[in-house]
């Protein structure tokens, strides 16, 4: 999938909040597991002044590997779903450099995830979207 390969100017920058930069530093730096909780304290009206795409870049990006990771831990580039989701990607993690950063299951246990943890990260991150 394609990433965003723009980046912020000293004008985008110059019309941040600090709230919006502080919760996307804390999205794109959080391991995969805890990315949920994080994203579901966002207000959802927005009580911000008119804000710059440019600013999302780095979430949409994160966004964009997380669905990635979705589609090919289960093979749904290649057809229909044949094979049950599980906590597989979330297990594995999502690290840019493809590095892998093992969860337990009892962590995300421990988090609130069942047995098919994956489609619960995948349907917040689209939930977040709209």
């Amino acid at each position: 999938m394609g990433r965003i390969k723009k980046t912020a100017t000293e004008r985008h920058e110059a019309t941040i909040s600090p709230y919006i930069t502080n919760f996307i530093k804390t999205l794109v730096e959080l391991p995969l597991h805890k990315v949920p909780e994080h994203i579901a304290s966002f207000p959802h009206n927005w009580p911000f002044p008119r804000g710059d795409l440019y600013h999302w870049i780095a979430p949409l990006n994160r966004f964009d590997r997380i669905l990635e990771g979705f589609t090919t831990v289960y093979a749904l580039d290649t057809g229909p779903q044949t094979q049950p989701f599980e906590l597989r990607l979330l297990q594995k993690g999502d690290a840019e450099d493809g590095s892998v950063t093992e969860v337990s299951v009892q962590e995300l246990e421990a988090c609130g995830y069942s047995a098919d943890g994956d489609r619960e990260l995948v349907e917040s991150v689209l939930n977040f979207t709209r």
